[in-house]
């Protein structure tokens, strides 16, 4: 019985904005992403024209957003591993500083040819922990495109890409 969950998010460690996107980057796997989603939308633009009686929609700006539970392991925040923490720690960092971050939303391993996936510069723009009874704790993540840009000042835009 095919079963779902097969997509990765990851993260670029050593981009900051300002920078180009490292011709090969190091990309570190948000191993405890749980739940991973991109939903895609688009503004609505005008683009009826006279002599039709219908209001048209030409497509406006697109925006779009990534989210995902993150899972603690069960155990004291003391004994979490560093990399979990770290990558923890990057989050509450963009979400409390507006900090971008480069990130990698894909369909499957990164390594794996033919996968495909988004390359953005985000934020993470909402963050909110769970902390049930007997179970560990849980933050819900909502990742918003950021107007990141280059070593040259140009805008990073997302982009769709697919592994070769």
């Amino acid at each position: 019985m095919p079963r779902g969950g097969l997509g990765k998010l990851y993260y670029e460690p050593s981009w900051t904005d300002g920078t180009a996107i490292p011709a090969t980057p190091t990309w570190i796997e948000v191993d405890r992403a749980q739940d991973l989603s991109f939903a895609g939308s688009e503004n609505d633009a005008d683009a009826s024209v006279r002599g039709s009686n219908f209001a048209m929609d030409g497509g406006g700006l697109k925006s779009g957003v990534i989210s995902f539970n993150y899972r603690f392991e069960q155990k004291t925040e003391a004994v979490i591993t560093g990399e979990t923490m770290a990558i923890w720690d990057r989050l509450v960092d963009s979400w409390l500083n507006v900090t971008p971050l480069l990130f990698q939303h894909m369909t499957g391993p990164i390594a794996t040819s033919a996968m495909k996936g988004w390359r953005m510069i985000m934020r993470v723009k909402q963050v909110s922990e769970q902390m049930p009874l007997g179970d560990s704790m849980v933050s819900e993540v909502i990742l918003a495109p950021f107007p990141g840009r280059d070593d040259n000042g140009a805008l990073i835009a997302p982009s769709r890409i697919t592994v070769a």
